[in-house]
């Protein structure tokens, strides 16, 4: 395994977000196959359908690290991050180069994960 199979190279075995409790997906190399296991972070070890291994265990096993499983709240929060981050950079543009017209980019940027209903029955 090389390091750069790891969110963070200094710490090869630990999963993203190593300081929350969470699962992760991981690869078996050997066997070609896929594995959803729990990052235990007050104990820092995986806890797998067999037994729990640490990140240096892991480390000397043929595995690769894949990500975290992120739940619905967590990716809405990372697209919202996102969105308003583009929103601030439009807004910006639109300042430079259309200072007499207020940025209506920006606002539509922030609107895209809005929840929009359709026309009444």
């Amino acid at each position: 395994m090389t390091t750069q199979n790891w969110p963070d190279p200094k710490r090869v075995g630990f999963p993203m977000f190593s300081d929350h409790s969470a699962r992760h997906v991981l690869e078996n190399k050997k066997r070609r196959s896929l594995k959803l296991v729990i990052w235990d972070h007050e104990r820092e070890h995986y806890c797998t359908e067999i037994d729990w291994v640490t990140p240096e265990q892991m480390n000397g096993l043929d595995w690769e690290y894949h990500g975290p499983v992120l739940t619905p709240t967590q990716i809405n929060e990372m697209l919202a991050a996102e969105r308003e981050r583009c929103a601030v950079e439009c807004d910006k543009l639109a300042d430079d180069y259309l200072p007499c017209h207020p940025s209506e980019f920006g606002r539509g940027i922030r609107n895209l994960g809005a929840t929009q209903k359709g026309p009444e029955a």
